[in-house]
């Protein structure tokens, strides 16, 4: 009798254990997709440390310009010459070595808000951005956020969010992730603006 019961035992504890290698392995699988990661042939590597930073100033829109100049800051980016002014307020949700995911609220002239995520990034051909390189901004609305509170969630929350979103997805939906044409989402490129201007 010992010896059953030291089988069942074995037996359980394999079982057991199985399980947890599958669980751990369907894990895995599904956190393949995060971080997201860019291809630094075509998106530059931000200088150490600068982050968001790299994008403060203002930026001229290089093709069809809409609502002129586009000025980021440390919690704000801004359209100042459109009419009335175009002003969203943002929120850093994850910094990887050559892009920005933000969350960001745009204020329309008609005070319509919601939530959006944005990913900024430098088009390069170089490999590390630097100041000379194209800002490339892609933009996609979730449409569960197509409201303005859920900027007010803890970064953590939005991020868990796009993890789980569509605009993740539709990142993934062609095996040519890292061309440009690729991204399914809006896209806006700009050029820095000359300094004092």
């Amino acid at each position: 009798m010992p010896d059953l019961r030291k089988s069942i035992r074995r037996v359980k504890t394999a079982i057991v254990g199985g399980m947890l290698v599958v669980g751990l392995q369907a894990g895995l699988a599904a956190a393949a997709e995060w971080p997201l990661e860019l291809s630094t042939e075509t998106f530059g590597v931000l200088p150490e440390g600068q982050g968001m930073g790299f994008f403060y100033g203002r930026w001229e829109q290089v093709v069809r310009p809409q609502g002129g100049d586009l000025n980021i800051t440390d919690r704000s980016m801004d359209f100042h010459d459109s009419t009335p002014p175009f002003l969203s307020l943002y929120k850093v949700l994850h910094t990887a070595d050559n892009y920005v995911l933000v969350a960001r609220r745009p204020t329309y002239p008609d005070g319509t808000q919601w939530t959006e995520f944005n990913i900024l990034t430098a088009q390069t051909e170089e490999g590390q951005a630097n100041r000379r390189d194209n800002l490339r901004m892609y933009s996609c609305a979730e449409p569960d956020l197509k409201r303005p509170e859920p900027f007010d969630w803890p970064a953590e929350k939005l991020l868990e969010f796009f993890k789980t979103s569509k605009c993740l997805a539709r990142l993934y939906d062609k095996p040519t992730l890292y061309e440009f044409a690729s991204f399914r989402w809006s896209s806006f490129r700009f050029q820095r603006g000359e300094i004092g201007k």
